[in-house]
């Protein structure tokens, strides 16, 4: 009650949410960063609320990782289910890897880890699923998929002499691009995105 953030009220499964952003702030921390994803009751039906990675190539080993929490249990805690696809973004094609019919989230930041050594050397797409009933806010943070990638010895050899921001395609861009860079040698690598006026909107590669 009594607080207000932007884009409220408008339809969509999972927003980037804010809490210093809100009016007034909220006293209350993402896993990591300022700010997580979250997918909000916004109906009197139980939700069905899917955010999906785009297409991944897996190595081998791997493996996925996130944090979620509910941000309250006054009324019932949040319900999650997390799947893997090697066909669509559809969310009929997804097998899903929790245990059925869902897992139910804590109101503490809680780690998630699924094995995905079954989908190696193939195309996934990886999604969360919010299947909570009428709770109130369901958190994500850190999602992280891990895994290894044969280097072929040749390319690694055939180093680019230059350190370069290739620019990048589309631009101007909405909603996406793709920034291409190389490196002289292995390095840290910071790439951010600004607007027109100058004002940092974005963090690519850090």
């Amino acid at each position: 009650n009594n607080t207000t953030f932007p884009n409220e009220e408008s339809p969509m499964a999972f927003i980037v949410f804010n809490p210093s952003q809100t009016e007034p702030p909220l006293d209350f921390d993402a896993h990591s960063g300022n700010k997580m994803a979250a997918s909000f009751a916004s109906v009197n039906v139980v939700n069905n609320d899917w955010m999906i990675t785009p297409q991944l190539t897996l190595g081998t080993n791997s493996s996925v990782t996130f944090w979620a929490r509910s941000y309250t249990a006054t009324y019932g805690l949040e319900r999650m289910r997390f799947g893997v696809s090697t066909t669509s973004m559809l969310p009929t094609t997804f097998t899903i890897l929790t245990e059925a019919p869902y897992v139910q989230v804590p109101t503490q930041w809680t780690q998630y880890t699924f094995d995905l050594s079954n989908w190696d050397n193939q195309n996934v797409w990886l999604a969360i699923n919010c299947v909570s009933d009428d709770a109130f806010v369901f958190f994500v943070d850190d999602f992280h998929v891990q895994t290894v990638l044969e280097v072929n010895v040749e390319e690694e050899y055939n180093q680019p002499i230059l350190t370069g921001l290739k620019g990048n395609y589309p631009n101007p861009f909405n909603p996406e691009t793709t920034i291409a860079f190389t490196m002289e040698q292995t390095d840290h690598v910071s790439i951010d995105v600004f607007n027109v006026k100058g004002q940092k909107i974005a963090t690519v590669v850090n």
